[in-house]
């Protein structure tokens, strides 16, 4: 047994219609438990779907055959019929709950479905819109294996999988020819109404999906809207990445000029400083006879004395003509 137990589609209104759905389905039910109980279901004939009287076609909607074929319903309308009612309002909602339930009763008879009656032809429509407006959202499912002692576990996966595999079901149900007291026709049926009906709302702009929500359309990217949409927010996210890494790359290059201005003024420090010392020395050599320390260009280090300061020589090195620091010429 597979339950789905969960939709992760936000609600933007409350789902009022579908509830009192829900709510009327039950207390009918109620009466129909009354009237076997008193083993008289006249009341509730003319509401059986049999051809295409209108009290069956609206009425079979309504009833149900045995609590657990109203609890299977209620749960699946429950799950799905809240997102689509708050996706549609409630006015809208109730207008199609109606015509998928008439779509999927004339599938039924006019592919030869005995006497019916149950609303999942039109849950069934109300899942096949849901497929339309909400196909990438997760459904969560519960799973029964029925052995001894039974076996439960949940999984969630995309929704489009999950109703895939439900319509599927149903299609090989039809075509099978199986009698298994399941009105797989008007499953079929309503399902394809609601699939069409939710194309055409959105072909039609009569619903608009938000940013946030993907469309079946829009993943096939048959909406236009909606992909001229996500363009202009793709383009609007490229152009903030785009802003924000020219900031960065301004502040680095301010960061990098302030850096190199530092290095730029520690390095003109040192140097005053190094000439400083070297003028110092120079100074003591002169005044007190000492020794000249300097070095040439090769890099060899010369010692001359302090009244030497300012004549030129050559290096004992390289050969190179040197000037001793300390003297006029040296200063110019």
């Amino acid at each position: 047994m597979l339950i789905p137990l969960e939709v992760d589609v936000p609600e933007e209104r409350w789902p009022v219609v579908n509830w009192f759905i829900i709510g009327a389905c039950v207390v009918i039910f109620g009466f129909e438990m009354l009237c076997f109980a008193a083993d008289d279901f006249s009341l509730f004939e003319p509401f059986v779907l049999d051809g295409f009287g209108l009290t069956g076609m609206f009425g079979h909607m309504w009833l149900h055959g045995g609590i657990m074929h109203l609890i299977g319903n209620m749960v699946f309308l429950w799950i799905f019929g809240n997102a689509v009612c708050a996706k549609l309002g409630n006015i809208r909602f109730l207008l199609f709950y109606l015509a998928v339930g008439l779509i999927s009763g004339s599938a039924h008879v006019i592919f030869g479905g005995e006497r019916a009656i149950g609303a999942s032809g039109a849950i069934n429509g109300v899942v096949g819109i849901f497929l339309v407006f909400f196909p990438a959202n997760a459904i969560t499912c519960g799973f029964i294996w029925w052995l001894i002692p039974p076996i439960y576990t949940t999984f969630t996966l995309s929704s489009y999988w999950m109703i895939l595999f439900w319509l599927t079901f149903d299609i090989w149900g039809a075509f099978s020819g199986i009698e298994s007291g399941t009105a797989y026709w008007a499953h079929v049926g309503g399902f394809a109404g609601g699939f069409g009906l939710g194309v055409l709302m959105l072909k039609m702009g009569w619903v608009e999906m938000e940013r946030y929500e993907e469309s079946l359309l829009s993943m096939l990217g048959m909406d236009r809207k909606m992909v001229a949409v996500k363009a202009k927010d793709a383009g609007l996210e490229a152009k903030k990445v785009e802003d924000k890494n020219s900031a960065y790359q301004e502040a680095r290059e301010a960061r990098l000029k302030r850096e190199r201005e530092r290095w730029k003024r520690e390095a003109a420090e040192a140097a005053r400083a190094k000439a400083e010392r070297a003028a110092e020395q120079v100074q003591r050599a002169k005044a007190g006879g000492g020794v000249i320390k300097f070095a040439c260009k090769c890099g060899r280090v010369i010692r001359v004395k302090g009244e030497l300061a300012g004549r030129k020589g050559r290096c004992p090195e390289c050969g190179g003509t040197v000037i001793v620091p300390g003297g006029r010429q040296a200063a110019r």
